[in-house]
This record gives C-alpha cells, sequence and structure tokens, in this order.
C-alpha cells in the first residue's frame, strides 16, 4: 500500500508540473478573451472583477499580464499578500456580507508537493487562489463576473481541455 501512495503521488506530482507550465498561457488565453469593449450586457465592474481575479492567478503562477493600468496595481496589492501567505483580510475590492467577512490568506502557504519547486509553488497559489476567491450567487457583480469568466472559459478552448485531462485521469 505504501508504495501504491508513493507512485501515486509522484505521477500526480509529474502531471501537476505539466500543468504549471501550461498554466500561465492559458490564462493569458482567457484573459485575451475578456475584452470589456466586447462584453454584452454585463457591467464594467464585473468584467474588471472577472479580470482581476485571473490577473492575479497569472501573475501568481508567472505571467507579466498587465495593462498598465489601476487593475494592475490591485492585482499587484494580491499577489503580495497571497505570497506572504499571513493573516486575515478582505480585499478593497471584494464586498462584505452573505457570510464573507476576509480571505485567510495562510491558505495559500504551499503544502506537500508543491513544495518541491518554485514553479509547483507558484502554481498551487494560483490554483488555491481561483478556488478561495468567491463568485458568490447572491452578489450582482459577482455573478456577473462568472458569466463573463464562463464565456471566455469557453472561447478559449479551456474547457475541453480540462475534460481530456480528467479523462486522462481515469
Amino acid at each position: 500500500l505504501h508504495a501504491y501512495h508513493v507512485l501515486l503521488e509522484e505521477s500526480i506530482a509529474q502531471m501537476e508540473s505539466q500543468q504549471a507550465l501550461r498554466m500561465a498561457g492559458v490564462l493569458e488565453g482567457v484573459l485575451a478573451q475578456i475584452n470589456p469593449d466586447t462584453v454584452d450586457g454585463v457591467p464594467p465592474e464585473a468584467v474588471e472583477h472577472a479580470r482581476l481575479l485571473l490577473g492575479t492567478a497569472a501573475r501568481l503562477v508567472g505571467s507579466h499580464w498587465g495593462e498598465g493600468t489601476a487593475l494592475d496595481a490591485a492585482i499587484a496589492a494580491e499577489v503580495k499578500r497571497v505570497e506572504a501567505a499571513e493573516g486575515l483580510q478582505l480585499p478593497a475590492w471584494m464586498k462584505p456580507g452573505h457570510g464573507l467577512v476576509a480571505l485567510d490568506y495562510r491558505v495559500f502557504k504551499p503544502a506537500g508537493f508543491y513544495t518541491r519547486s518554485a514553479s509547483l509553488q507558484r502554481y498551487f497559489r494560483a490554483l488555491r487562489w481561483m478556488q478561495t476567491v468567491p463568485l458568490r450567487l447572491q452578489d450582482s457583480t459577482e455573478l456577473a463576473a462568472a458569466r463573463v469568466l464562463g464565456a471566455a472559459l469557453s472561447e478559449e478552448g479551456s474547457l475541453p481541455v480540462l475534460g481530456s485531462l480528467w479523462t486522462s485521469l481515469s
């Protein structure tokens, strides 16, 4: 049983290492699909929310994505907090309520095989970021941001790629 566990962990670590290499490109491709001028029927603040969420993940994984706007400053601040992996705080761009009072930045400290390399550490932080930041149904801006992200993902073609990856695991 121990040998199986060691081989399984090593297989997953190798798979995650390969995904870590691809993640910056995938995120940049999805971000390219979120053009504020072409997103119809969505408030500008929802588009900004979606871009902040993915832009932070892209920077965490090592991308240099940015636009030279105020959004870049907000992303840089989040990256700094995530990399520090300390404390509880609610970012200024998030509204409290619906059960949310703060984000726990301590969850961004890499663990397990994700500590093996700088690439895996960056990947861990980016994935955990996307898992941690809520898109609450009760908040109209966050709900619209989820719609923007869903549309951008289907345009980029990332969903079929993720589906084929999941199938290969089985």
